[in-house]
C-alpha cells in the first residue's frame, strides 16, 4: 500500500490501525494498491486456493461422506461451519475494496481530529480497551489453533490421524503424504482462524473510531456557549453538521463492507456452536478433546460476542448526540441558529446502527439470541442421538 499521509494530525488514527491493515494485506483477503492490482489479485487467488479453499473442499467432502452419521457429521460441521467462513470474508473483502480505501483514507480527516487534551484523553482510553480486547481474543485464539495442531499426539501410537478430519482423493497414511498433509492443515488453520479473527478485529476498530467520533462531537456540541458570539456558534455548529454527516458516512460504507459478512457468521457460528456443544457432551471421559473444544466455544463466543458489543456501544453513544445538541446555548442564539439546530437534532434521532444485510442488527441482544438458537438446536440433537442409543 501506498504510505498515507497527513497534515495536521493531532492524534493518528491510521497509524494506530496500520498494523492490521498490514496483517490483512499479508493474509491476501485486502488488496491495498491499484497501480499493483493484478500481482495482489493473483496472490489472493493462490493464497486463499491452497490454504483456505483446498482445506475446506476436504472438510466438506469429508463431511458429505458422514452425511448419515450423526456423531461424525457433528465432528465435521463444527469445523466447516467456522472455516467456510474465511472463504467468505475474503470474498467480500475484495468485492468491497473501495468502501474499505474509503474507510482507510478518512480516519484522519480533519473534522475527526479531536480538538481539546480532554478529547485527545478520552480518544486514547477507547483505543487503548480496543487493544486490550484484541490481544485477549488474539492470545485465545492463538491457544485454541495450537491445540488443535496438537490433536495427532494424543491419538494411538499406530493411529496416522490428521489434526482434522478430511477426505483426500489419495492415501494420506503414508510417507510422506501425512506429513505434507499435517503440515498443510497446520498452515490452513493458522490462516483460516486469521483471516476470521482478524475480520472482527477490524470491524472493533471501526466501531471503537465511531464512537469516538460521537463523543467527540457531543463535547463540540457542549461547548457551543454563550460566551462565543453568535457567529462563532454559527460557525462550530456547522462543523458539527459537517462532523455528522462524515460520522454517518463512514457507519454507511462499514455497513456495506461487513453486513454480508456477518449474516454468514450468524449462521455459521449458530450451527458451530450446537455442535461443539453436542460433541463436548460426547467426550467428557476424553479431557485432551474436552479442553480443546472448551477453548473453541470460548473462542467462538468471543468472536461473535466482540462486533455485537462494540456495534451496541457504538449505537449508544450515537443516541447521545441528539441530548447534546439539544443541551448547547441556543436559547439566546439568533433564529439562523435555532434553525439549523433543530433539523440538525431531527437527524440525529435516528441512532447509528449495523444490520446484517437488513434482516438482523448487530448488537448484544442479537448475540443472546444466537446463543439461545444454538443451546436450542444442541437440545434436539442431544434428544435424537439419545433416542438412537
Amino acid at each position: 500500500m501506498k504510505e498515507v499521509h497527513f497534515k495536521n494530525t493531532v492524534l493518528n488514527f491510521y497509524e494506530f490501525y496500520n498494523t492490521d491493515f498490514k496483517l490483512l494485506k499479508f493474509f491476501g483477503i485486502w488488496i491495498p494498491d491499484s497501480s499493483n492490482s493484478k500481482f495482489h489479485k493473483i496472490y489472493f487467488i493462490v493464497i486463499n486456493f491452497v490454504f483456505c479453499a483446498i482445506f475446506n473442499l476436504a472438510q466438506v467432502s469429508n463431511l458429505l461422506h458422514e452425511i448419515n452419521n450423526l456423531k461424525n457429521l457433528a465432528a465435521c460441521g463444527y469445523v466447516v461451519a467456522i472455516a467456510c467462513m474465511a472463504n467468505v470474508r475474503s470474498y467480500y473483502f475484495l468485492k468491497n475494496r473501495e468502501e474499505f480505501l474509503y474507510l482507510i483514507r478518512s480516519l484522519n480527516d480533519s473534522h475527526f481530529q479531536p480538538e481539546s487534551e480532554d478529547q485527545i484523553c478520552s480518544a486514547k482510553k477507547s483505543l487503548r480497551f480496543y487493544s486490550k480486547v484484541k490481544m485477549i481474543v488474539s492470545i485465545l485464539c492463538t491457544i485454541t489453533v495450537f491445540i488443535s495442531m496438537s490433536t495427532p499426539v494424543f491419538y494411538k501410537k499406530n493411529e496416522l490421524n490428521l489434526p482434522f478430519a478430511s477426505w483426500y482423493p489419495f492415501d494420506v497414511s503414508s510417507y510422506p503424504i501425512y506429513q505434507i498433509a499435517y503440515v498443510h492443515q497446520c498452515i490452513s488453520v493458522i490462516y483460516v482462524t486469521s483471516i476470521n479473527t482478524y475480520v472482527d478485529i477490524i470491524m472493533a476498530g471501526f466501531n471503537t473510531f465511531i464512537g469516538i467520533q460521537c463523543d467527540l462531537l457531543c463535547s463540540r456540541l457542549y461547548n457551543i456557549s454563550k460566551d462565543h458570539s453568535s457567529e462563532e456558534n454559527e460557525t462550530t455548529l456547522l462543523d458539527c453538521i459537517r462532523h455528522h454527516k462524515l460520522i454517518v458516512r463512514f457507519a454507511n460504507n462499514t455497513e456495506i463492507l461487513f453486513n454480508r459478512i456477518y449474516l454468514g457468521q450468524f449462521i455459521a457460528c449458530t450451527s458451530a456452536l450446537c455442535m461443539a456443544l453436542f460433541l463436548l457432551t460426547l467426550h467428557q471421559e476424553s479431557r485432551f478433546e474436552s479442553s480443546f473444544l472448551v477453548f473453541y466455544l470460548t473462542a467462538i463466543f468471543s468472536l461473535l460476542f466482540i462486533p455485537c458489543w462494540f456495534s451496541s456501544e457504538m449505537q449508544g453513544k450515537s443516541e447521545n448526540i441528539p441530548e447534546a445538541a439539544y443541551s448547547c446555548n441556543w436559547v439566546t442564539a439568533s433564529k439562523l441558529f435555532k434553525k439549523d439546530l433543530i433539523f440538525f437534532i431531527l437527524r440525529a434521532q435516528k441512532p447509528l446502527k449495523f444490520y446484517a444485510v437488513g434482516f438482523f442488527q448487530i448488537s448484544v441482544e442479537t448475540f443472546v439470541l444466537i446463543v439461545r438458537s444454538s443451546f436450542s438446536y444442541y437440545t434436539v440433537l442431544n434428544n435424537m442421538i439419545m433416542k438412537e442409543g
